[in-house]
């Protein structure tokens, strides 16, 4: 799991924070400093993986404070009353920005972003333990209102439903208001592919590949678009001689 730091001088305010925070079971450790001051002295101690940063500070700048974090590898998400504030926080490349009052699922949202940034940096040292293990296993999706999460190996495959997506599971099927493309890029350093236009599939849940289709659990056939052939020949050279040999048909297959 991920590692946050709040930064809020209201203990009133942040109490009611934190408890968001914990309440996405997102984070291993959610811990808060009151200050600005205290925050740094925090961060030289344990390096979190996402600072908020709540404005205005009582003992120093809020962007002087926003700048000294931008300099560390550090994800930070800014929350203020004054939405002004938002233009001069993203010039020091801050993840997000919350205007206070903010909803469950703006958060959720915001968080999301913190993690992709997180996700992409090429020298970041990435934790092995059981609960990060865990923690990348899963994803959440906007069902309706609501944000649900799944657990990465329920899914079988997705698929694109307008502006919305389709989830399918073992035996059922959710629908998310979010678009294809968005999910091909959320999941694809997560065992997905998209072999179609339409289509993104689990590949742990690959049985066999020919010249056509993509052959899931269940006996689902998922059609391989044309312009991804290249992706499902990449997927295919990562195998073992013993993978190909149990997953691929015995036919010569032209996916070039």
């Amino acid at each position: 799991m991920y590692t946050s730091l709040l930064i809020e001088k209201d203990p009133i305010y942040s109490e009611r924070l934190l408890s968001l925070l914990q309440k996405t079971q997102l984070f291993e450790h959610c811990h808060v400093s009151p200050s600005g001051i205290d925050g740094l002295l925090n961060f030289t101690k344990f390096p979190y993986d996402v600072v908020f940063i709540s404005l205005p500070l009582s003992d120093i700048s809020g962007l002087d404070l926003v700048r000294t974090f931008s300099n560390l590898q550090v994800s930070i998400i800014v929350i203020s009353d004054t939405i002004e504030e938002a233009v001069s926080c993203y010039e020091f490349g801050v993840v997000d920005f919350l205007k206070r009052g903010f909803s469950y699922e703006r958060l959720i949202l915001s968080i999301n972003r913190a993690f992709n940034r997180i996700n992409r940096q090429p020298n970041r040292i990435q934790p092995t333990d059981a609960k990060v293990v865990q923690a990348e296993k899963s994803h959440f999706f906007k069902i309706g209102r609501k944000i649900e999460y799944f657990s990465l190996d329920d899914i079988i495959y997705l698929e694109g439903y307008g502006v919305y997506c389709k989830v399918h599971l073992e035996k059922s099927y959710v629908i998310s208001n979010i678009r294809l493309l968005k999910l091909a890029s959320e999941l694809r350093s997560k065992g997905f592919i998209r072999v179609h236009k339409s289509f993104i599939v689990n590949t742990s849940k690959i049985k066999r590949i020919d010249s056509r289709y993509v052959s899931l659990l269940n006996e689902v056939k998922i059609p391989i678009g044309s312009k991804y052939r290249v992706v499902i020949k990449s997927f295919m050279d990562s195998f073992t001689p013993a993978e190909k040999q149990s997953r691929l048909k015995a036919t010569s297959l032209n996916l070039t």
